[in-house]
């Protein structure tokens, strides 16, 4: 086999596990072969986000937010699955100051998301036990789940699509 550019290859077919790759794990030593299900277990198919878990007491915020941000553009591409939950949160005595949020969210100036297996974007559970702000803009507690692309948005989705709030 002759050595070609990139360029000079010709298209494949889908690879599969049993594939072979050249795998130099040690400097100034030969490669090794590794098998695609090797180089798959190694990199994995999916992305896990999870929110941790906040209390907030008084004029203060806090966030337990599963999030992809960018004032530019996003772009996904996955073999597998996706996964935003929001996580716990708690706001004691809040007010127009005091904010908490477990939120689940892909924001982005556009956003390009491709994955062969699920979407679930999932909110946490967000909780105001007294005090909550009275104007719209403001907010004691948020559990809210969305994607907001503030240009193109162009989602591929190989299997369902969950898009859920909580309270």
């Amino acid at each position: 086999m002759a050595n070609l550019p990139i360029s000079g290859l010709t298209g494949g077919v889908a690879i599969t596990d049993t594939d072979l790759f050249a795998d130099t794990q040690v400097v100034a030593t030969g490669p090794t072969k590794v098998t695609a299900l090797q180089i798959k277990t190694y990199v994995g198919n999916n992305l896990t986000l999870t929110g941790g878990s906040n209390t907030v007491n008084g004029a203060s915020s806090q966030t337990s937010d599963a999030s992809i941000l960018s004032a530019g553009q996003i772009n996904i591409l996955l073999a597998g699955n996706a996964t935003l939950t929001g996580g716990t949160s708690t706001a004691n005595g809040a007010g127009a100051t005091a904010k908490s949020s477990a939120q689940a969210h892909i924001t982005g100036g556009s956003v390009s998301f491709d994955a062969l297996g699920n979407l679930t974007i999932v909110a946490g559970t967000a909780n105001a036990n007294s005090g909550a702000s009275l104007l719209s803009t403001d907010f004691a507690a948020d559990a809210s789940a969305s994607i907001v692309s503030n240009g193109a948005f162009t989602p591929k989705i190989g299997n369902d699509l969950t898009i859920s709030g909580k309270s």
